[in-house]
C-alpha cells in the first residue's frame, strides 16, 4: 500500500464514481480499479459496492476510509511541517504533569522567556500512570510526577519496562489536609494512627496505585471502605470544607488550599513516608533548550533559595 493509493480511495468515495475520480487524478480508470481491488484483497474487505450510477461505500469501507483519512491527514501535516519555515523554527514544549501548584508560574515564566519565538506549548494534566504513558507514547517529552518512597519497587518496574529515566527534583514530608468539620481540625498534632478510620479523599490516583493499595492495606493508613477518588482540586476543597474527610497531600499542592478554611499539617512521628517530586523523560533523547529551561524553572520554583 502506498500513500497515493489511500488518496485515490478517498477521492473515489468523495465523488462516488471511479470514472470521475480517475479523471480528476489524471490516471486511467483500469489502473484505479486495480488499485481498489488490490487494497480490498490486502485487507480482506470490500470498500465499495458498484451501482448503476457509480459506487457506494460499504459498512467496512467506512471504517477503512476513517483510518485512511487520518493517515493522509498526518502525512500532509508532516510534509507541511518540514517544508514550512514557520514549523521548522517553532519552539515546542510538551509537558505531562500531575496536579502541582507551581506549574502555572513555571509555564508563565517559560512563556515570557520565549515569547519572541514561534511557540507551541501543550500542558497535559492527569494522574501518574497517564503522565508516564504520555511520555512513553511520545505525546509529551517531559513528565512531572509525585511518588512516595514506599512505592519505589512498583514505580521502578513501570519505568524500566517503558524505557524511561528519572531525575529526582525534591523530597518532603507528607501532609494531611482537613477542614473545619473534621474531628481533628483543632488538634495540635496528628499521627497516621489518628487517620486510619476517617473518611479519605484521594486526588488523582491511578488504577495501578489503587490495585497496589488493595494488596497492602495494612501499610496505608487509609480507610479504603470510606474513600472518595477525584481528579479535581476544586472538588477536594468543597469536600474538605464541608465534610469530615481528610486528604493526604504533598507539599507541591498546598498553595491551592491557601485561601480556604483548610489546614495543612505535617504528619507527626512520620519516619515511614516521604513524597518525591520526579521528572521523567525517554532514555537516550537529549532535552531541547526550552525543555531544559522549563526544568530549571521548576527547580527554582520549588527551591527558591537556590
Amino acid at each position: 500500500m502506498q500513500l497515493n493509493h489511500l488518496k485515490y480511495i478517498l477521492k473515489v468515495a468523495e465523488l462516488g464514481s471511479i470514472t470521475k475520480a480517475a479523471h480528476e487524478l489524471y490516471i486511467s480508470q483500469p489502473s484505479l480499479t486495480k488499485t481498489i481491488s488490490n487494497l480490498e484483497k490486502q485487507y480482506n474487505i470490500k470498500i465499495f459496492e458498484r451501482t448503476a450510477t457509480g459506487v457506494s461505500v460499504t459498512s467496512e469501507g467506512r471504517h477503512f476510509l476513517y483510518y485512511a483519512k487520518n493517515v493522509v491527514h498526518s502525512a500532509n501535516s508532516l510534509e507541511r511541517s518540514f517544508q514550512d519555515s514557520f514549523y521548522i523554527n517553532q519552539i515546542q514544549l510538551f509537558v505531562a504533569t500531575q496536579t502541582l501548584d507551581f506549574i502555572p508560574e513555571v509555564v508563565l515564566n517559560t512563556y515570557k522567556k520565549y515569547s519572541n519565538h514561534n511557540l507551541k506549548f501543550e500542558v497535559y494534566e492527569s494522574h501518574r500512570s497517564n503522565v508516564i504513558k504520555a511520555i512513553q507514547k511520545r505525546d509529551c517529552n517531559i513528565g512531572l510526577i509525585v511518588q512516595t518512597n514506599k512505592e519505589t519497587k512498583a514505580f521502578d518496574w513501570q519505568l524500566t519496562s517503558t524505557n524511561l529515566e528519572t531525575e529526582y527534583l525534591a523530597s518532603d514530608t507528607v501532609y494531611i489536609l482537613l477542614g473545619p468539620k473534621s474531628s481533628l481540625y483543632h488538634a495540635a498534632s496528628i499521627t497516621f494512627q489518628d487517620l486510619e478510620r476517617l473518611s479519605h479523599i484521594c486526588l488523582s490516583i491511578d488504577e495501578l496505585t489503587r490495585s497496589e493499595w488493595q494488596t497492602h492495606k495494612q501499610h496505608l493508613y487509609i480507610n479504603l471502605n470510606h474513600v472518595i477518588y477525584c481528579n479535581s482540586i476544586h472538588l477536594c476543597i468543597e469536600l474538605l470544607e464541608n465534610t469530615d474527610a481528610v486528604l493526604y497531600a504533598s507539599k507541591w499542592i498546598l498553595k491551592y488550599f491557601k485561601n480556604t478554611n483548610i489546614k495543612a499539617l505535617p504528619i507527626s512521628n512520620n519516619d515511614i513516608y516521604e513524597s518525591n517530586l520526579i521528572c521523567i523523560k525517554r532514555k537516550n533523547e537529549p532535552l531541547t533548550p526550552i525543555e531544559l529551561h522549563f526544568i530549571d524553572e521548576v527547580k527554582n520554583s520549588i527551591n527558591p533559595s537556590l
